[in-house]
Order: C-alpha cells, then sequence, then structure tokens
C-alpha cells in the first residue's frame, strides 16, 4: 500500500464502491419520490426519506469526483517523474492527497513539478489556523496537530518557499507516527531552524546569502 501502484488501487476500490453507493441512493431516492407523489400524496415522511436520499447521492458524486480528482493529479506527476525518483517512490511515509508525498529521502509535490531533499530545508515554521488562537491548546498526535494547524512554511536552499497543507482527512503515515510534521523532517534533518523569528531570519541571511524577511513572507503566513 506504501506505493505508487499501492495507492492507485486503494483509489480504484474507493471508486468502485462510491459509484455503487451513488446508484444505491439514486434509485432510493427515485423509488421513495414515486411511492409518495402516486400512492400516499400526503405523507411527508417518504417526502423527507427521498430528500435525504438525494442529499446523500450528492455527497456521494462529489466523493466521485473528488477521488478522480486526486488520482489525476497524482497520475499526471508521476509522468513527470525520472527513475531515479520511480524507485524512490516504491517506499512512501507520508501521501497527502493531492498535494504531497513523504519518501524516506525527498519530498514531492502533486500539484507542481518541485521535488526537494530533506537537507534542502533551511527553516520551516507553522501557519495556525484561527482555532489555534482562541483554544491555546498544545498539540498531542498528528492528527490533532494536522487538524489545528493550517499549513508548515517550509524555506529551501534554493530560495524557494514551499507550503505544506495540513488535513487530517487527506493525510496518511504508512511507516512512521510523530507527534508533527516539523517533528518529522527534524528527525530528517537536524539542522533545520524551526520558527519565524528575525534571529532565525538573519541566520538564514548570514549563512546561506537568502534574504528572507516576513514581508517577503506575507503571502505565505
Amino acid at each position: 500500500m506504501n506505493s505508487i501502484e499501492g495507492i492507485n488501487l486503494e483509489y480504484k476500490i474507493k471508486l468502485k464502491n462510491a459509484k455503487i453507493r451513488t446508484i444505491i441512493t439514486f434509485i432510493n431516492s427515485i423509488v421513495f419520490f414515486l411511492i409518495y407523489y402516486y400512492l400516499f400524496p400526503k405523507f411527508n415522511l417518504l417526502t423527507s426519506i427521498s430528500f435525504v436520499f438525494m442529499i446523500c447521492f450528492v455527497i456521494d458524486a462529489l466523493n466521485i469526483y473528488t477521488i478522480k480528482y486526486e488520482t489525476r493529479i497524482l497520475n499526471n506527476r508521476m509522468k513527470e517523474i525520472t527513475k531515479e525518483d520511480k524507485e524512490e517512490l516504491e517506499k512512501i511515509i507520508l501521501y497527502c492527497k493531492g498535494e504531497y508525498i513523504f519518501t524516506e529521502n525527498k519530498i514531492y509535490l502533486l500539484k507542481t513539478n518541485i521535488s526537494f531533499m530533506y537537507s534542502d530545508i533551511i527553516l520551516i515554521y507553522k501557519k495556525y489556523n484561527f482555532s489555534r488562537y482562541f483554544t491555546g491548546q498544545g498539540r498531542s498526535n498528528i492528527v490533532d496537530s494536522i487538524k489545528y494547524d493550517q499549513s508548515l512554511i517550509l524555506i529551501l536552499k534554493t530560495n524557494k518557499v514551499v507550503r505544506l497543507l495540513y488535513d487530517s482527512s487527506k493525510i496518511k503515515f504508512f511507516n512512521y507516527s510523530y507527534s508533527s510534521l516539523e517533528s518529522f523532517l527534524f528527525l530528517k534533518n537536524k539542522k533545520i531552524l524551526v520558527g519565524n523569528s528575525e534571529e532565525n531570519f538573519e541566520k538564514v541571511r548570514n549563512d546561506y546569502n537568502i534574504n528572507i524577511t516576513k514581508d517577503k513572507l506575507r503571502y505565505f503566513g
């Protein structure tokens, strides 16, 4: 399952099940509507049941679209990778649907052709959801961290800035379990600076000759 082939197989199974559910809910909504219309025109419960099935049908149809969209993004990205990348992608550590893949040595962004080594990361910091400011609570596991922390901003040696979006419904760890994405990245590269402080930006400028300022990062958070 922790390979591109495994992910595609899982998508095929999910798509098949979603199509079956969509057909069933559509048929049920039509049947209950016809029963109500012809036999029990004053029985409002049947109308409600028909309406519920129709809502389920719309949800299932949207789910089918999402699965196809994520599959297309994944496979379009895979068309651009090299033979070396194919070998690297045989052992996926983390997959964020439609967004990025972590392997043992690299991160692959799926919506662009950007990929980079963990050793290329200079600095990381969190961009929080508003809920973080109201709750003020620490996160004890990866699910909570992803749920409440909107994204992780990465500054690379190539002077690129990358945003890794958090979404607990999209992220799946295959081989590891960590309290947060940044703790995993720090394990891979202990030289990573953590936090968007002026002190860290000054260190980036001095050590890597990269002029990063908070003003430059205003679109990333």
